[in-house]
């Protein structure tokens, strides 16, 4: 067996599962012991979830325009809006969680970016996760004008570019203002750039 770090601490971590050391020891180690794993995970297992998320809705996105009939409905509309929101959120944000991350970035298990890619990353992240929420109140919105106000098509077409213009502007507006403010950094606690 080589000597490296690793081999050390789970040699330790073994020796203390063991009984072969104190219990202050044995805390310490095992938090850095399952530390280390719990990074991992934390960079792979979004990189399933948004991928699985991103494909859902490249899937509606497309089964919604391919339908002559999909596509004259504002409420399709409105969910092609959703899911195109969620595939920048998906894809940039978890996704690729900590490969736009600067190598350097200290804990950041498979961090392999560096400044711009952060950027690129938290620019991304921030306009699709803020789209697809108010994409989401657009669709509430929907919902309380055609069920409680009782609206029909003519009036809801008359007012579906607010429900499309609303969540565009303030999503741009406040990932153009993080670029600006040099706000998009590594995150200290997760796993990717925001």
């Amino acid at each position: 067996i080589k000597y490296h770090t690793e081999n050390v601490e789970r040699a330790s971590y073994i020796d203390c599962v063991m009984g072969f050391c104190d219990d202050d020891t044995a805390d310490y180690l095992e938090d850095r012991f399952m530390q280390k794993y719990k990074k991992k995970a934390m960079a792979i297992i979004p990189k399933f979830t948004g991928m699985l998320s991103f494909l859902c809705s490249v899937f509606l996105v497309q089964h919604i325009l391919r339908s002559k009939k999909q596509r004259k409905s504002p409420y399709s509309r409105i969910i092609v809006g959703l899911s195109t929101a969620d595939m920048f959120s998906s894809f940039f944000g978890f996704f690729l969680s900590t490969w736009p991350m600067p190598s350097d970035t200290w804990l950041a298990y498979g961090a392999t970016g560096n400044t711009r890619t952060c950027t690129m990353q938290g620019f991304f992240f921030q306009l699709g996760l803020c789209a697809a929420t108010l994409y989401q109140a657009s669709l509430v919105s929907y919902y309380f004008f055609t069920i409680v106000k009782g609206w029909g098509k003519t009036k809801i077409k008359k007012w579906e570019p607010v429900f499309h213009v609303v969540p565009c502007t303030i999503a741009l507006g406040t990932a153009i203002a993080g670029l600006f403010l040099r706000l998009y950094n590594p995150l200290t606690r997760g796993s990717m750039c925001w």
